[in-house]
């Protein structure tokens, strides 16, 4: 049989889309007439740095050859000093697609933000402040047992008396010595001022 030409498109039916029934529904509310034509020469609205002038849309608008481009265009700096945008009313953005990486718990987490080498620093800072921490309560007169063997080289009452004449004598050492009842109560609860009010008890009682 006898094949058919494929006539041109011509006239506004032969464009769809989005801007298209954009201006569509702009003319129907405004009441104005309007036809489309493509760009004159194929291009969308370029700047030739060389001898300064537009080509595309932008030349057909600057030019009065249309007066209004409905397009998915593009606004950069050059563009605005030249013509008039509207309100943009699409968003449209480039994104990069990588694979997502599979979460896995973790019941040690919260180790993760320092290294092996740090943790281990950590602990044994730890483990070297609690050494001198003990060692410094044992000779240091400040601390717990400081204190408590000062008191007991100083307090007034006959028992603790007794046990400093029987550590002078070699009978018994004070070091040793972990009787001294009434000195642990007064330090631990009322401080080594109370030896104070202790010694006078004492004297009173001679």
């Amino acid at each position: 049989g006898e094949r058919r030409k494929c006539m041109p498109c011509q006239g506004n039916s032969c464009y769809s889309g989005y801007c298209i029934e954009l201006v569509k529904d702009i003319s129907e509310e405004l009441n104005f007439t309007y036809k489309f034509y493509k760009s004159r020469d194929g291009n969308w609205g370029g700047y030739n740095d060389t001898n300064g002038t537009w080509d595309g849309l932008v030349k057909d608008l600057l030019d009065g050859f249309i007066d209004i481009a409905t397009v998915h265009f593009s606004i950069n700096a050059k563009r605005q000093k030249v013509i008039d945008f509207s309100v943009p009313f699409m968003q449209v953005g480039l994104a990069v697609v990588v694979k997502a990486e599979v979460d896995s718990s973790n019941e040690f987490f919260f180790f993760t933000p320092f290294s092996t080498q740090v943790w281990y620093c950590v602990m044994l800072s730890a483990f070297l402040i609690t050494i001198f921490v003990c060692v410094f309560n044992k000779i240091s007169p400040y601390g717990l047992y400081g204190r408590k063997m000062h008191a007991l080289m100083t307090c007034p009452c006959k028992q603790c008396k007794e046990t400093r004449r029987q550590a002078e004598n070699g009978q018994k050492s004070i070091m040793k010595y972990q009787e001294y009842a009434c000195l642990v109560e007064e330090v631990e609860n009322y401080g080594e001022d109370r030896l104070g009010k202790l010694g006078e008890r004492e004297r009173e009682r001679e």
